[in-house]
């Protein structure tokens, strides 16, 4: 009988030193698989963006179980790394011109020279830190850096393999309400309800000053409430506080304040001097 190894290298798996070879083997024995699943696992892979010790960036890794049909029999099977959920993120950022953005707005270049600022900081990366369950809510100014802080946080959950979408309200909220009588409004709808962190940016924020509308408020309640149902963290900015948001609509924004922790829930008050955009005018 042949040697596991000139088994592996006929099938073009070259075994790295240090795994134990046995002179003979089985092809069926647990210990040729668990041989052969290693040796697999070993080989880096090509997927870039995202550094993952686990698959090796192949995507996939190798597992040995034993079969449900023959007990006492084992199988070598391929499982998805749980690195994809990111790196199908992170390409969608990619590809929707958001990668920019998000490297931009890091805590480390946020610049907290600043009580205020030094507190929002903290909130950001204390919630980054506590792999969230519960909601962060950051309202106010204009230009005080909400979306720097979330876009640190959601970017800061995706290294940790959570599967972020980022929804800029008042590109996706039109394009959604154009497609609600439509069959395939589902499905374009569904990513912002199911996905496990979705950051919000700019909440209610309407194109010229228009006012929030009841279409408006609808589309929001039908993300806002699958996502607390669901119990799925979800990260909101907005020119609004959640005061307004309740005053807007009680049952959306009570369905916030109930999601999100006291110190996680931000308000800066409308202050010129907290514009970032006017430093330099």
């Amino acid at each position: 009988m042949d040697s596991l190894r000139d088994i592996l290298a006929a099938r073009g798996i070259q075994i790295p030193s240090g795994i134990p070879i046995p002179t003979s083997c089985d092809t069926d024995s647990k210990e040729y698989i668990l041989a052969r699943a290693k040796a697999a696992n070993r080989l880096e892979g090509s997927l870039t963006g995202y550094e993952c010790q686990r698959c090796k960036n192949r995507g996939f890794y190798s597992i040995v179980r034993e079969r449900e049909d023959i007990p006492g029999t084992w199988e070598e099977v391929t499982k998805e790394c749980e690195c994809m959920p990111a790196r199908r993120e992170l390409a969608r950022i990619k590809a929707s011109g958001l990668e920019k953005l998000a490297n931009k707005k890091t805590f480390r270049n946020y610049n907290a020279d600043e009580e205020w600022k030094k507190r929002i900081k903290e909130a950001g990366k204390k919630y980054a830190d506590d792999s969230p369950r519960s909601w962060f809510y950051i309202g106010g100014q204009p230009g005080c850096g909400k979306t720097h802080i979330c876009a640190a946080i959601g970017m800061e959950l995706l290294k940790k393999g959570r599967a972020v979408r980022y929804m800029v309200w008042p590109d996706e909220n039109p394009k959604l309400k154009a497609y609600v009588n439509e069959i395939s409004f589902e499905s374009l709808i569904a990513p912002y309800k199911t996905v496990d962190v979705l950051y919000i940016d700019d909440f209610f924020k309407t194109k010229k000053d228009e006012p929030i509308s009841t279409a408006d408020v609808n589309m929001a309640f039908r993300i806002i409430n699958y996502r607390y149902n669901a119990e799925l963290v979800t990260i909101i900015s907005s020119e609004f506080s959640l005061t307004q948001i309740i005053g807007i609509d009680q049952a959306l924004g009570s369905r916030i304040v109930e999601m999100t922790e006291p110190k996680y829930n931000l308000y800066i008050g409308l202050d010129p001097k907290k514009n970032y955009r006017f430093k330099n005018t």
